[in-house]
């Protein structure tokens, strides 16, 4: 263990490593978490982690020094996704002991709302029983969907509009079980911009962009700038794709949405470390499953190497 700690340091001291760390919601400590999910205790060993290898900074300053070639040693940078609750209640206070700024990439439409649509499937397959649950794959089905074993990731790759349709046959049932909210509203999201963490876009709806049409994405994608900007009296900038998986959820059309609505770089899901030459609309980020410290650099040692044998120098 000690002898792959000391490799990481001593390879990202020599390649000034640089990586964004994504993290999505964050659960308390005893609580059920999603494959998505992580409890407290385990976010704080992953930054604690992630610190001991990396000066951690806000992502616009670890891209611009990327960008301009000014990295004189490894740089790290933590977002977060979907604008949960939990980055208010449980996350932010974390931050603050670390004294770490982050990104937060918010959807602005469930700023007024309590819970994301896959909170609302996840929730019905809890409590559904499985004839309810035939009857759903049945309607997805009905809608030329992909059939895959998870009902979330079957709804997932639906369009807005038959997105919709499918939640309204779960929503009634679903909706008692429905009772805290998840999401941060518009206060919270101003009390972290107060203190220094930077908000990103990150569509109206969290559609797939992909699966949407021009005019859709050009609206959830301009609609959410404004709105955020609308409430933070500042230029939104940055933005994180919704899934963010490149050339599968978007693609070089919906960078192009981006530059001209004034979107400076934008972050996806393609698991690496930041390389040369990069594309600003269309920046790496990863993230780290567990809390075993050797699993942590085995698997960014994998990804340091990868990107080494790829590099066009």
């Amino acid at each position: 263990m000690k002898f792959k700690n000391f490799l990481l340091r001593f390879i990202n001291k020599r390649l000034r490593t640089c990586v964004i760390f994504n993290f999505h919601d964050i659960v308390a400590d005893g609580q059920h978490a999603r494959t998505d999910q992580i409890s407290v205790a385990t976010f704080r060993q992953q930054l604690t982690w992630i610190q001991q290898h990396f000066t951690i900074v806000r992502i616009d300053t670890l891209i611009e020094q990327f960008h301009n070639n000014s990295i004189i040693k490894p740089m790290a940078a933590v977002t977060f996704d979907d604008g949960y609750r939990s980055h208010f209640s449980l996350v932010k206070p974390i931050l603050d002991e670390f004294e770490i700024k982050a990104a937060f990439y918010v959807s602005s439409a469930h700023l007024t709302k309590n819970y994301y649509w896959h909170d609302l499937v996840e929730t019905f397959c809890q409590h559904s029983s499985n004839q309810q649950q035939l009857s759903l794959r049945n309607v997805l089905k009905s809608l030329s969907a992909k059939q895959l074993p998870s009902l979330i990731e079957s709804i997932k790759y639906l369009t807005l509009a038959d997105r919709k349709l499918v939640l309204s046959e779960i929503e009634e049932f679903t909706k008692p079980f429905m009772k805290e909210r998840l999401l941060m509203n518009s206060s919270e999201v101003l009390a972290l911009a107060g203190e220094g963490h930077l908000i990103g876009g990150h569509t109206l709806n969290h559609p797939i962009l992909a699966l949407e049409s021009d005019i859709i994405c050009k609206q959830e994608i301009s609609d959410d700038l404004l709105a955020l900007e609308a409430l933070l009296q500042q230029k939104i900038t940055s933005f994180a794709y919704p899934n963010g998986i490149p050339n599968q959820d978007f693609n070089d059309s919906h960078q192009q949405i981006l530059a001209s609505n004034g979107v400076k770089y934008a972050v996806n899901t393609h698991k690496s470390i930041l390389t040369k030459p990069m594309n600003i609309l269309s920046i790496p980020r990863i993230n780290l499953f567990g809390s075993n410290e050797s699993l942590h650099c085995n698997y960014l040692l994998r990804m340091i190497i990868s990107s080494v044998f790829r590099s066009p120098n």
